[in-house]
């Protein structure tokens, strides 16, 4: 039994995208269903990758991707884990968030971090469309309201109470 092909053999078909990095951010590894998920097709193309080259500059809360890479991938190394939501950016610009996790793991002998990504586009959206139609029955309510109180309104005006 080969530990180390079983291990391979478990990571690539994982479905659930998948990266190893070291304490520099380097990509040791990454999964198929990562590469999926970035838009790549050749395992080749991330070997040199680091976190903030499938970023966009900044992330939601305006700091930069590269700076807010070196502070989760710290906490991370100093707590065991960490886990946050984080904007990525497929070669073709376009943009998607998502829910990462980062686990202490030693990998060849070093410190590195196993980092677990889930595309939460869809619940993102599903959680907008819920809070703008809150918002919309919200103002269906406020203006029925108001045209009931300017009825009433008139109606006392006119004497009819």
């Amino acid at each position: 039994m080969d530990v180390k092909k079983d291990y391979e053999w478990l990571f690539e078909r994982a479905e659930v995208a998948m990266i190893i990095i070291d304490k520099n951010g380097c990509y040791l590894d990454h999964n198929e269903a990562y590469r999926f998920m970035m838009g790549y097709t050749e395992k080749d193309d991330l070997v040199k990758f680091h976190p903030e080259d499938v970023s966009p500059k900044y992330q939601m809360d305006g700091m930069l991707s590269s700076e807010k890479v070196a502070y989760n991938n710290a906490k991370a190394f100093r707590d065991g884990c960490y886990e946050f939501p984080w904007l990525h950016q497929r070669p073709d610009g376009r943009q998607f968030m998502s829910q990462v996790r980062l686990e202490k793991i030693n990998f060849s002998q070093q410190e590195c971090l196993l980092v677990s990504i889930h595309d939460i586009t869809g619940q993102e959206r599903i959680k907008r469309m819920v809070r703008e139609k809150n918002q919309n029955d919200s103002g269906k309510e406020q203006r029925a309201r108001s045209h009931l109180q300017e009825c009433q309104r008139r109606s006392y005006c006119c004497g009819r109470e």
